[in-house]
């Protein structure tokens, strides 16, 4: 597989006025954190493309919608992400102390992707995201 070209997030010009743009490992990570923030429906001419996470948002921070949050990115990421392969994936109450992430936010939670590039096996990367909910 080719190193594919993409562009970081959130999307910014250099001095130049040119885009960044990034490959590998860190173009993976961008695509993903574009993948889960974005609703579908957001894309115009790729309407399917996301992880339905505002659905949550006013749904009470429970066991049940952690476990459904996760359902979700991962369906999203074996729909849209086949460059990697996801080892696990934890969504937890951001009120928990998260490997030294600690929050008082009881209306929220906390992604854990843990994941695989193929092209680099032996590395097992990470991305954790902190997602605030207006719900109780």
């Amino acid at each position: 597989m080719a190193d594919l070209k993409g562009f970081p997030f959130p999307v910014t010009k250099n001095p130049l006025g040119f885009f960044y743009s990034q490959i590998g490992a860190k173009n993976i990570k961008s695509d993903l954190i574009q993948l889960i923030l974005t609703n579908p429906g957001d894309r115009v001419m790729l309407s399917q493309f996301g992880t339905p996470l505002r659905k949550f948002f006013y749904e009470p921070n429970t066991e049940t919608t952690r476990n459904e949050i996760s359902i979700a990115i991962t369906d999203a990421i074996a729909t849209w992400e086949p460059r990697i392969t996801v080892k696990s994936i934890t969504v937890t109450n951001l009120s928990e102390t998260n490997g030294g992430i600690t929050s008082t936010n009881q209306n929220g939670v906390l992604v854990r992707i843990n994941y695989i590039n193929p092209e680099q096996i032996n590395i097992v990367e990470n991305l954790v995201l902190a997602i605030p909910f207006e719900g109780g």
